[in-house]
């Protein structure tokens, strides 16, 4: 009994390490990223983006905000298997790097979503198939695509990014049908959520844009620390 409380105390504490690592390197990745990767197709980098005379963002707060988040999501998940934490924290760690690019620049690095897309290799042992990672990138990226194109028509200004679209792909490559059916009905609800407090409080008006991978990067820390395991328990 004790050798196993001082087992798992030695996982959280690993994984805790884990969490603290990856929030400082999400943010001297992203200040350290070639401005090209944080540029549209065919656009040139603003002078804000290539400035190398401040980092782009702060240490303080934000690799101190994205540690305690991983912390959390590190720690649960690491309790469910190894395998999984590996492929699991290298996901969240891809997807705190694509959230700061979102929400200061609006942009998501391709080279980051191929890196969250690989990270399915890891995935494979915990999925139904390959199948359901293909139909995940379907889904995925098929569902974002079509309200991409409904958001055009109705506004003619796309709501949604060929980021996002991709991003969603490669989150249905690593989770499957049903984890990125959850992460989207999630990242919708706190998206919406957020969105009205913002306009309650005027800090936003109708039609602002506002950045996804932070919603993402929130709701794909919840699926894998809680709701994968309780899918797992229910076909039990």
């Amino acid at each position: 009994m004790v050798n196993e409380i001082i087992f798992t105390m030695g996982k959280s504490l690993g994984a805790a390490l884990a969490a603290v690592l990856a929030g400082f390197s999400a943010v001297a990745v992203f200040n350290g990223m070639p401005p090209k990767w944080l540029t549209d197709y065919g656009d040139e980098p603003t002078p804000d983006i290539m400035d190398r005379s401040r980092p782009r963002v702060r240490k303080r707060p934000w690799a101190y905000i994205l540690s305690i988040a991983l912390c959390l999501v590190f720690i649960k998940i690491i309790m469910i298997d190894y395998r999984f934490f590996a492929c699991g924290a290298l996901m969240m760690w891809t997807l705190a790097v694509m959230a700061l690019a979102d929400a200061k620049y609006k942009i998501i690095p391709d080279q980051m979503i191929i890196a969250c897309a690989v990270c399915g290799i890891g995935f494979i042992p915990f999925v139904d198939s390959w199948k359901d990672q293909l139909g995940g990138l379907l889904i995925g990226g098929g569902v974002m695509f079509v309200i991409a194109l409904i958001s055009k028509f109705a506004s003619r200004e796309a709501a949604i990014g060929g980021g996002d679209i991709k991003l969603f792909a490669a989150i249905g490559i690593c989770l499957g049908v049903r984890g990125v059916v959850a992460v989207l009905m999630m990242t919708v609800i706190f998206m919406a959520a957020h969105a009205v407090f913002r306009l309650g409080a005027k800090k936003i008006k109708l039609g602002d844009s506002m950045a996804m991978v932070p919603y993402i990067f929130v709701s794909t820390g919840l699926y894998l620390s809680f709701i994968w395991e309780m899918q797992l328990m229910l076909e039990i």
